[in-house]
């Protein structure tokens, strides 16, 4: 009888992993980036729930719309660039260029394109969530 009651015991367990399998399904990926600092070499990047501010070596950035996640991590947003020269102004910079950001994320790496109207080659940068930015400030 104890032999029999130790099969059904042994059938019941394997017949409730898949269910506790199911019960448990994966995490969804991130709807968004993530809010906080992103840094990198000569980028720091602020964002938030309504978009992101960038900090370059020599000009500013933003995006007023929030940045939203495809199924394989990429966004696509639109902003405007500013140049800077010399001390930060308190206006945020020059006059305001169209811009187009584009990158993937992955866990806690980011890699951003952003593509200035008016100049053939996008710069590309690598940052970091909660990474240190390396900026060297126009003079």
């Amino acid at each position: 009888m104890r032999s029999s009651l130790a099969l059904v015991l042994v059938f019941l367990s394997m017949i409730e992993f898949p269910v506790a399998a199911h019960a448990n399904p994966k995490p969804d990926k991130p709807k968004s980036v993530a809010q906080g600092t992103w840094g990198g070499e000569h980028v720091e990047m602020t964002v938030d729930a309504n978009g992101a501010a960038f900090e370059f070596d020599c000009a500013n950035a933003s995006v007023t719309e929030p940045l939203a996640l495809d199924k394989n991590g990429r966004f696509a947003a639109k902003g405007a660039y500013r140049r800077e020269s010399g001390a930060a102004r308190a206006d945020g910079g020059g006059a305001a260029t169209p811009a187009d950001f584009t990158g993937t994320v992955d866990g806690k790496k980011m890699k951003l394109q952003m593509k200035i109207e008016g100049i053939p080659e996008p710069q590309v940068f690598e940052l970091e969530l909660d990474g240190k930015a390396q900026l060297t400030k126009c003079m």
